[in-house]
């Protein structure tokens, strides 16, 4: 059809429906595309309220309705030298996009008016904009849901595929459409199959029984079906989840009949599909034919950009070849100019995930990186992404990393935040940063903070909390203030943020019941690994959330066998250090530290059991590994190396109350010259005084001395502990060794405890605390508490009565 007979026809169309306002807008567009052209003199338009009157030819005012007007907004929308943003109405002059935002004023009596072919292409059409008429697009739907029983194959193909493009999960409407397509599966078209299953994929519409249909179908009429469809299909099968293994069966026989269909582009969509299923599914055989295959071609004749994607898929799949990954690396080595970045990217995570950083011709590739990121023309969206490669693979090469960061660091003004947060993790995943790095992209991070949600804020937390990096005290405000803003977190970036912000010591407790309360709902989803972070972070904070705990138990006993030995020293502890002792979840922490023993490093073990000994459980299968003289040196031994003596006190622990709450017979457990080496470095403990500490001995001093007591202030007792204040009836000396028994119960410690020895809103002590005051007794002395809350709570004139009073108990 020529351009004036087009013009012709559009116009016969404004004419055929003068009373449909929508028909009539969507006409103008169409005459948009012959406005400000040679045809305005040939054929002029005049444009009434009511109607319209073709001035050049008046035989063409005959009203005939023309179904092809179709095709002319296709072409309209997809007219390469005219954008959808340029086009412009013939009347109003105004963009495409707010011709079609008129349209949400037409009545809903005149989208009833409207064929199904026109429904769907006027939804197809609203999908091309990104600002959508939402009202008239919802009557679209809802109508579609009147309509949809009595949609036939292509209509309802039609209609997920336009679903599809708009990427508007309309629930409501799809669940209308399984029956129609059920019905009609077997007469639709290949393509039609393969666009329905692609936007179930799109919309993540997880639907069994179409899923299924689609399959059966494709299985039961093989033989049949395009290479192409065929693909698409298993794609988004697989997109969804779905097993596709029987199906891929069929790829390999065809392969193997006629290579020549399959190879190479088709072989690369195949190997993507192991790709996806590699976690159920590796087809050997095939996977050796296909290399074979490879191997006997001639690799030069090949695209540079298949052989990155043949080294990048069969990389993935974990099949390794040492021979054809040498030859594609030295066929792109030798075609260095037809190499874009995006193939180095491929390339250099290929080698790096399978560890060929040792090769002879691994320099050769990390120079050809550093000469296309060198060169002008890689984009900030090139260079991340390969940063992000070196983080995956822990691998810091630093005169790459140094070229990054200076391009980097030249675009951060105007990085998005995916970047921003990107950057942070990778810096912080292969510890290569420095202060002004991190100060430069924390400022971007601010400065941009609400741009920034859940994934992306949780990298930025995560990182700085991975590095010990703390920021200024308003950085953190503005941090807890986004964090409480953000109305939803996936499950993972939930568990990275609350740990992130506990390690950084950002706590506010009414952040941390939200928190909790959106954790709660999230607990199904999240990893072993996820529960155990989070158990730790409200550790940390000594914040025990009583209804986020109760709700942990269940999913940690539920996900037992899949925790690791760090997940599992890590909730030993946070569950002793919080004081909340759950038999069942004891059982479990045993059961599993005891089948894992073997795989714990010498300071986890030592942590997880010390963290059973102050819940009071005594595992002596554990116990005695720990108390091993063997295993002894080697904490031991690590302690000189980190300066930290932290393990060498909870063996001390361990073997005191094995011997004290558990069974004194268990003196064997460990020899001698150990226990005296571990005591001497409990004893070498720092301790600090408080000014309450302060206060309260000052109170104590005139009040012993008249009930003929000594006073010793902050002692350390024989055992290795140390007590705030010790008070020693008749003058005893408490370094003497007088085993009288009337000198023993005499001797009372006072212990002064401040706001670090209670968790969090709570009167409660921790548990390391109360094992101690166990031991204490345990070992005959009177322990007398003072709680912070209390002394603060005593007028200054009678703090030496409330003294009185609680002597008065044991004297």
């Amino acid at each position: 059809m020529g351009p004036i007979m087009q013009k012709v026809a559009a116009l016969q169309l404004l004419k055929a429906f003068p009373c449909n306002g929508l028909r009539r807008l969507i006409a103008h567009q169409q005459l948009a595309l012959f406005q400000s052209t040679s045809l305005n003199q040939q054929c002029q338009v005049d444009t009434k309220e009511n109607d319209l009157v073709i001035n050049r030819n008046p035989s063409s005012t005959k009203k005939q309705k023309i179904s092809g007007w179709i095709t002319f907004v296709n072409r309209f929308i997809r007219a390469k030298n005219l954008p959808s943003h340029a086009l412009i109405s013939v009347k109003q002059n105004k963009r495409l996009e707010q011709v079609l935002k008129n349209l949400d004023a037409i009545p809903q009596q005149q989208v009833n008016q409207l064929s199904n072919k026109e429904i769907l292409l006027t939804m197809w059409m609203i999908g091309k904009i990104d600002d959508r008429p939402t009202r008239l697009l919802r009557s679209l739907l809802d109508e579609c849901c009147q309509r949809a029983a009595k949609f036939n194959a292509l209509e309802v193909a039609t209609i997920f595929y336009t679903l599809g493009k708009i990427g508007w999960m309309e629930d409501a409407l799809l669940q209308q459409l399984i029956d129609p397509f059920l019905r009609h599966a077997n007469q639709m078209k290949w393509y039609e199959l393969s666009n329905v299953s692609w936007a179930c994929a799109k919309l993540q519409f997880n639907n069994d029984a179409i899923l299924t249909k689609i399959r059966d179908r494709v299985q039961s009429n093989i033989d049949t079906i395009t290479n192409t469809d065929f693909i698409r299909i298993l794609f988004t099968l697989s997109q969804l989840n779905y097993d596709v293994t029987p199906l891929l069966g069929y790829c390999h026989d065809q392969f193997l009949q006629d290579r020549s269909k399959w190879f190479p582009k088709n072989l690369i969509y195949i190997l993507q599909l192991h790709a996806r299923q590699k976690d159920h599914y590796i087809n050997q055989p095939f996977l050796h034919t296909t290399m074979q295959h490879l191997l006997q071609q001639n690799l030069k004749d090949f695209a540079i950009d298949d052989l990155c994607s043949y080294l990048h898929l069969y990389t993935a799949i974990g099949y390794f070849d040492e021979q054809f990954f040498h030859r594609c690396i030295t066929t792109i080595l030798s075609r260095s100019d037809k190499v874009n970045i995006k193939n180095v990217r491929l390339i250099l995570w290929s080698c790096l995930t399978a560890q060929c950083q040792n090769r002879p011709w691994f320099q050769s590739v990390i120079q050809l990186a550093m000469d296309k990121i060198s060169s002008p023309t890689p984009i900030i969206e090139d260079i991340i992404p390969m940063l992000r490669i070196f983080a995956l693979a822990d691998y810091s090469h630093h005169k790459m990393l140094n070229i990054i960061y200076s391009k980097i660091i030249q675009e951060i003004k105007i990085l998005p935040p995916r970047y921003v947060a990107t950057v942070m993790w990778a810096s912080a995943k292969i510890n290569y940063w420095s202060k002004d790095i991190m100060d430069t992209l924390i400022t971007s991070t601010i400065n941009n903070i609400r741009q920034f949600y859940s994934h992306d804020l949780s990298l930025v937390l995560w990182s700085l909390a991975t590095v010990n990096y703390t920021p200024s005290r308003q950085a953190i405000d503005i941090f807890k203030q986004r964090v409480q803003q953000i109305g939803s977190f996936r499950s993972q970036d939930l568990c990275n943020s609350i740990w992130a912000m506990s390690k950084l010591e950002i706590f506010n407790q009414d952040m941390y019941d939200k928190l909790a309360d959106t954790l709660i709902t999230h607990l199904p989803d999240v990893v072993p690994q996820g529960l155990s972070n989070i158990a730790l972070a409200y550790s940390w904070q000594s914040y025990l959330h009583k209804p986020l705990f109760t709700e942990l138990v269940d999913h940690i006993l539920t996900q037992s066998q899949n925790l690791n030995c760090q997940s599992i020293a890590n909730i030993a502890w946070s569950f002793s250090n919080l004081n909340f002792s759950v038999q069942p979840i004891n059982d479990m922490l045993i059961s599993q530290g005891i089948k894992s023993v073997t795989t714990f490093q010498p300071f986890e073990l030592t942590t997880f059991v010390w963290s059973l000994i102050v819940m009071k459980q005594f595992p002596l299968e554990l116990i005695s590994i720990v108390l091993q003289p063997n295993f002894v040196q080697d904490i031991m031994n690590q302690s000189d190396l980190q300066g930290e003596r932290k393990c060498e006190h909870q063996l001390y622990q361990i073997d005191l109350a094995t011997r004290l709450e558990y069974n004194s017979n268990h003196d064997h457990l460990l020899s001698q010259s150990y226990r005296q080496k571990l005591l001497n470095s409990f004893i070498d403990q720092a301790t600090n005084k408080s000014r309450l500490h302060e206060s309260v001995y000052n109170e104590l001093v005139p009040l012993c001395q008249d009930q003929n007591y000594r006073i010793f202030n902050e002692y350390k007792l024989d055992c290795g502990y140390s007590t705030d204040i010790f008070l020693q009836y008749n003058g005893k000396d408490p370094s003497s060794h007088d085993n009288d028994s009337n000198n023993i119960n005499q001797s009372i410690c006072i212990e002064v405890d401040g706001p670090d020895h209670f968790l969090v809103d709570s009167y409660q002590l921790k548990g390391p605390t109360e094992m101690k005051y166990r031991h204490l007794s345990l070992l005959g002395h009177q322990v007398i508490q003072i709680p912070y809350f209390e002394w603060n709570q005593v007028n200054q004139s009678r703090r030496k009565e409330y003294l009185f009073e609680k002597l008065k108990t044991i004297l």
